[in-house]
């Protein structure tokens, strides 16, 4: 990777979480000792991924042991369902605390269940990209969340069961 392709990877967040990191890694002229301080990010960084990748790669098993097939599992090519459950969470938590009116905590969930719907096809879909977003970006293989994940996807009464996956979609 080039350090603009590093930069451009998960989207515009790590320009604003890493700002001082992503400046010394561009315009390296500008920070005293510079050169030590790129290796030193570029080792987190990879740090990073490689400890993001390991969890990723134990999700997948969960998700073996969910019943996704190795065909299923090896279309996985979004996690971007991770960020829109976090939105939804997100907004709901305002509305429940009074920083946002519920009208305006719907309208953000529907714009995430909106974007959701163009990535996912399905609420399995969906919740296979959660685990494996959720494993990259919270460092997580999602074993503490089985059972839930399994209600999800095999219970009659869960919502993905009872809530078809593009309602809001004719």
């Amino acid at each position: 990777f080039t350090v603009e392709e590093l930069v451009d990877l998960p989207g515009p967040g790590l320009n604003i979480a890493y700002a001082h990191m992503v400046k010394s890694l561009l315009h390296p002229d500008d920070i005293p000792d510079a050169e030590k301080y790129r290796v030193h990010i570029l080792n987190n960084m990879l740090g990073r991924i490689n400890n993001g990748l390991y969890h990723f790669k134990t999700a997948k098993k969960v998700l073996q042991g969910l019943g996704y097939s190795a065909n299923e599992l090896e279309a996985l090519d979004s996690t971007s369902a991770w960020d829109y459950g976090r939105c939804a969470f997100i907004a709901r938590s305002c509305a429940y605390t009074r920083f946002l009116e519920e009208d305006e905590a719907w309208m953000y969930m529907k714009k995430a269940a909106d974007n959701a719907s163009c990535v996912y096809d399905s609420w399995r879909d969906f919740l296979a990209g959660y685990v494996a977003g959720r494993a990259l970006g919270y460092g997580n293989d999602s074993t503490d969340i089985f059972a839930i994940l399994r209600y999800l996807l095999q219970s009659a009464k869960s919502p993905y069961n009872e809530v078809p996956f593009k309602s809001a979609h004719p």
